[in-house]
């Protein structure tokens, strides 16, 4: 493929990366802060159904086996989760 031979990667895996990096970053803010407390709202009403943000990234993260990560609300190492 031309992207790995320019050392390029399509947009949508620079897109789903930036993404779940964002959704990582607010995970490991305090729940006090304003960017988590809204990640909170968001994740309240996907349990409710309603299409948000936060329910393309749980979609995201499922379509990829890392569900589990969604569940559990745990990080673990981002290093080795995104880059492996």
């Amino acid at each position: 493929m031309i992207f790995g031979e320019c050392g390029r990667l399509p947009l949508r895996i620079v897109y789903h990366t930036n993404c779940i990096q964002f959704c990582f970053k607010i995970l490991q803010m305090l729940n006090n802060r304003y960017p988590r407390y809204c990640y909170n709202l968001f994740k309240s009403l996907d349990n409710l159904v309603r299409q948000t943000w936060a329910s393309r990234v749980k979609a995201l993260l499922f379509k990829f086996d890392f569900g589990l990560r969604w569940v559990s609300q745990d990080i673990g190492d981002i290093n080795i989760l995104l880059y492996n």
